[in-house]
């Protein structure tokens, strides 16, 4: 005999399933060999039994609703989404070394270590001196550095260094071949240079025209290619470079 309790409306009559037995009730309501109490009790016993042991089939619209609600995002998944906007909603394009103008929210983001109250990445304050910024500080762009050379988020020496020539950026004198970086952060030509006689041989130069033998080899000047012959007119940088053994303010006399 089944324990779960039902009612069964058939054709001309009502089965009624308790957690004991069967009562088959005529459907019209008449008595049964036990009695019209007797049934009506136990037709109130199965009922209870029903409610209190069989759950009733979900409403159309509780199972489309628990259909969506399978569809939700999984806890914390838009905690995560949200994680990845800035405080003004837009999307972060990177979270290390951004260059400058990247969306920021702090500044460990940002390769210049600073994140503007925009919240975008702003040059660092030393690229807003005249000075610019020297190597192996923050920056976020070539242009904050006075060596124009940011890598990997440090300002760097030039490509040149150290044998940059005259009119090269540099940021110290020892980027440059010539010894000497101007205030302007090129390159310029050695002291010697701006002599009568120019830079001898040896001196460091920059640029051919920095050495009165007009020959600058790997940032050092150098003797003409027909000394120690050169002929009167010919550049130089001491006498030996001439034939005649003369050689004032670059040329051999």
């Amino acid at each position: 005999m089944t324990t779960l309790c039902a009612t069964v409306f058939l054709a001309g009559c009502s089965l009624i399933v308790g957690p004991r037995d069967l009562v088959l009730a005529p459907a019209d309501g008449g008595d049964d060999a036990r009695g019209a109490d007797g049934f009506d009790a136990r037709v109130d016993a199965g009922v209870e039994a029903v409610e209190a042991g069989v759950d009733a089939p979900p409403e159309p619209e509780a199972a489309a609703d628990a259909g969506a609600g399978s569809l939700d995002a999984a806890p914390g998944q838009d905690a995560a989404a949200d994680a990845d906007a800035d405080a003004d909603g837009g999307p972060i394009a990177c979270t290390s070394s951004c260059p400058e103008g990247a969306a920021c929210t702090s500044n460990g983001e940002c390769a210049s270590q600073q994140c503007g109250p925009d919240h975008t990445c702003q040059p660092p304050p030393c690229a807003t001196g005249p000075a610019l910024c020297p190597v192996g500080t923050p920056c976020g762009a070539s242009t904050d550095c006075a060596s124009a050379s940011c890598v990997a988020g440090k300002c760097a020496a030039p490509s040149c260094a150290p044998s940059c020539s005259d009119g090269a950026t540099c940021d110290d004198n020892g980027e440059c071949a010539s010894q000497q970086c101007g205030p302007d952060h090129t390159c310029q030509p050695p002291g010697c240079a701006n002599g009568p006689m120019k830079c001898n041989a040896g001196q460091p130069c920059g640029a051919p025209g920095d050495c009165g033998s007009d020959v600058c080899t790997a940032g050092k000047c150098a003797a003409p290619a027909c000394a120690p012959s050169c002929p009167s007119g010919s550049p130089c940088g001491e006498n030996p470079d001439c034939a005649s053994k003369q050689c004032k303010n670059g040329t051999c006399m």
